[in-house]
């Protein structure tokens, strides 16, 4: 569904799964000439109801698969079970698209039913699950039809009026992003090996890179030395480097401070890098089941681990030669 609903011609740059930042962008250009708004929905995998999945999909092939892919109840700690009225909950592989599509159709039909051209009509939304962005002179129209089906409009989330536009995650206004860089809970496990300090300085690097990507430079260097304490001098290097460093804004400014040897024609430095950890798999029947379904048919990819990514279970090791530039 996913492949499908992202390269369709009817919807393809429209109804979106893997990229955030066209919603982010339109967004980001709206709190400017406010031509377009940003719509948010409370709790919209809940509120996308079986009913309305019925009304879009009850007469379709498809719609026959997908029932046979939903959980029709759940089971209570104290025993009692319940039928679920939602399509499906968070959690489910198609509740993501189901939902977006579902939204898209509503807003999409509502709007060609007023006389507008399909073209305009389907032209006049994007959709990232329940992250929404209409055209403002169809935003009251939109948050009308999506509360006749079901779902709850955010108000306190939702931006029409003003030069304030919010959508993927993204904070703008007047086409300045102002997005907060937030203090995430700090986890005392996960690093394993070495003393607990050094995991938590790991830590406050991968929060020091955040606020200085932000800008926040002086807040930045409070917590890169509140590392350093533990770490040691830390290196530079790009968003994406193998190691814990100071962020930089290229490889060659990254060189440039790091006081970098040269060797085989390449800078490098020494430094910390993360260390994913195997975990044990479930080898009960349906562990082991699952495990082999998401593998199948699919490349096995080594993830990538730099500085802002920190699998559940780590270790640290302090390597020479990392290339900086």
């Amino acid at each position: 569904m996913v492949d499908r609903i992202e390269t369709h011609p009817l919807t393809s740059g429209f109804v979106n799964f893997t990229d955030q930042s066209i919603n982010r962008d339109f967004a980001q250009g709206s709190s400017i000439d406010r031509e377009w708004s940003t719509l948010d929905l409370k709790d919209a995998s809940d509120m996308n109801s079986l009913t309305l999945f019925n009304l879009i999909f009850g007469s379709t092939l498809l719609g026959e698969d997908l029932l046979l892919a939903r959980t029709p109840a759940t089971r209570l700690p104290d025993g009692r079970l319940i039928t679920m009225k939602k399509f499906a909950p968070m959690g489910s592989a198609v509740c993501f698209p189901v939902m977006a599509i579902s939204i898209y159709l509503l807003v999409v039909a509502s709007l060609h039913s007023t006389g507008l051209s399909l073209e305009e009509a389907r032209s006049s939304i994007l959709v990232y699950g329940d992250d929404i962005v209409v055209r403002t002179k169809y935003f009251n129209l939109t948050s009308a039809i999506l509360t006749h089906y079901g779902f709850v409009v955010n108000t306190t989330k939702s931006f029409s009026r003003g030069h304030f536009r919010e959508s993927c995650g993204g904070d703008f206004y007047k086409g300045a992003n102002v997005t907060p860089t937030r203090l995430r809970k700090i986890r005392k496990t996960g690093c394993v090996g070495l003393d607990k300090r050094f995991g938590l300085a790991a830590q406050y690097v991968k929060h020091a890179n955040e606020l200085s990507a932000n800008l926040l430079f002086h807040t930045a260097e409070y917590w890169y030395t509140l590392a350093e304490k533990t770490l040691g001098k830390l290196p530079y290097g790009t968003s994406d480097a193998p190691y814990l460093c100071r962020l930089s804004a290229s490889p060659e400014e990254a060189a440039l401070y790091s006081d970098a040897r040269l060797l085989d024609g390449y800078q490098r430095v020494t430094g910390w890098v993360i260390d994913p950890q195997k975990e044990r798999y479930d080898t009960s029947a349906w562990g082991h089941l699952m495990k082999v379904l998401r593998l199948m048919g699919q490349n096995i990819i080594t993830p990538k681990y730099g500085q802002m990514t920190m699998p559940r279970k780590w270790k640290l090791k302090r390597k020479r030669n990392l290339i900086v530039a």
